[in-house]
């Protein structure tokens, strides 16, 4: 089986297309917009328990999430990365595409990212 994540955004329209690809049908949420306002990126602190017969193991990271806010009701989960530098690599091509800015809120106020 074969399946994409996806964003569709039509800036003549305003409209976006969120959905999972799965052999050639769309599977999503559609929505409008006014406009982009910026992209963002916030840090979250994971686990993961690994369980066997004799023992178990937890691993605790940090992971890096990047979204984008069309408004403060509706905004778009786009990336999820360990490396902040990896995720913000990714995330310029997007803003750039968008013609918007990129704040990092990992380290509590949020931070301008410039290229």
């Amino acid at each position: 089986m074969t399946t994409h994540y996806r964003l569709a955004i039509n800036f003549d329209d305003k409209s976006y297309h969120d959905y999972v690809w799965l052999f050639g049908l769309k599977f999503g949420d559609k929505g409008i917009f006014e406009n982009v306002e910026y992209i963002f990126i916030k840090k979250n602190k994971v686990s993961q328990t690994m369980n066997s017969r004799g023992s178990s193991t937890t691993i605790r990271k940090e992971e890096y999430d990047g979204y984008l806010k069309f408004s403060e009701e509706n905004k778009i989960h786009l990336l999820t990365s360990d490396s902040k530098k990896q995720l913000l690599k990714k995330l310029s091509e997007i803003a750039t595409k968008c013609s918007t800015k990129i704040f990092d809120y990992s380290d509590g106020e949020p931070i301008e990212v410039t290229a």
